[in-house]
């Protein structure tokens, strides 16, 4: 199983990019061709800081979900989260906090690479993603080191609409909070990268999961998990001691992501491309060894 490497570049959109995969000796084992963000526009129409919307000349590569970098004449940037795209007006999960005129720039910086079957079986830790990229004219530079390339962990791994059968009454409590801090699909990705920081964090390779399934409970009690810590959603009978409330949700996940550990039957520990009957009948959640 092939994959791609995602890379976010800070500064701009790239006018050109290559790269290449680096055994951890710095040896190439490949080249493959970068592709270029094609979100690459400006803004039609003069918006204020505190606004909630943006129109552009051209939707093309725009994407809800995704963030995009903005510039004004006076070079104040901002990246915007996109919640809604229709035709060519665009929605904001978070308000401007800049002001923009008509041309000014909107583009998307996303570079990516695909990953051959080939390589992704030889892959590991150490391995290094070297990107070159032009961007005004500068040229830049960025190194990633990345895991193995066997199933992709996904950006959000639970959709807002599922949210009510794993957090109930809960959901509707926190919807409020959908419009206040630009919705729960950002917050579906922090969850979904919290849990797979918490495998690395106990010796696994989120990777190596050939199945993520085991893990849509635990991402939406993170979820819940956060809310917690922001003081959101916190029932009637908690508000004169939130930090119970917190410690419960903090009790939950943990007894989530570990129980979806112990019953995941995907865990392809030996990296064979295959889970055979010893991996899939072993019990990880209590691996808590750090790499």
């Amino acid at each position: 199983m092939g994959g791609t490497l995602t890379y976010e570049a800070p500064y701009g959109r790239a006018s050109s990019a290559a790269c290449s995969i680096n055994k951890p000796d710095g040896t190439a084992i490949d080249t493959p061709t970068v592709t270029i963000d094609t979100a690459d526009t400006t803004i039609s129409l003069a918006a204020t800081a505190g606004d909630l919307s943006l129109q552009v000349a051209s939707a093309t590569g725009i994407t809800a979900g995704r963030a995009y970098l903005i510039d004004n004449s006076e070079n104040q940037r901002e990246w915007v989260r996109i919640k809604q795209v229709s035709s060519t007006s665009l929605t904001l999960y978070e308000p401007l906090q800049y002001t923009y005129a008509n041309a000014d720039t909107f583009v998307g910086t996303r570079l990516t690479a695909p990953v051959s079957a080939a390589n992704s079986d030889t892959v590991d830790e150490g391995y290094e993603w070297r990107i070159t990229a032009t961007i005004d004219s500068t040229s830049y530079v960025w190194i990633e080191q990345y895991d193995v390339v066997r199933n992709v962990w996904p950006e959000r791994l639970v959709e807002p609409w599922e949210l009510p059968d794993y957090l109930g009454d809960l959901v509707t409590s926190a919807n409020r909070y959908a419009t206040d801090t630009g919705g729960h699909l950002g917050g579906l990705v922090t969850a979904t990268e919290r849990v797979r920081t918490s495998l690395l964090e106990r010796g696994l390779k989120p990777s190596r999961f050939r199945s993520h399934v085991e893990f849509k409970r635990s991402v939406a009690l993170a979820l819940a998990l956060q809310w917690a810590e922001n003081g959101w959603a916190i029932p009637g009978v908690y508000q004169d001691n939130p930090k119970e409330w917190l410690d419960e949700r903090r009790e939950q996940y943990v007894k989530a992501l570990v129980t979806a550990m112990n019953t995941a039957r995907s865990y392809d520990a030996n990296e064979s491309g295959n889970v055979d009957a010893s991996e899939a009948a072993s019990q990880i959640g209590w691996i808590r060894l750090r790499r």
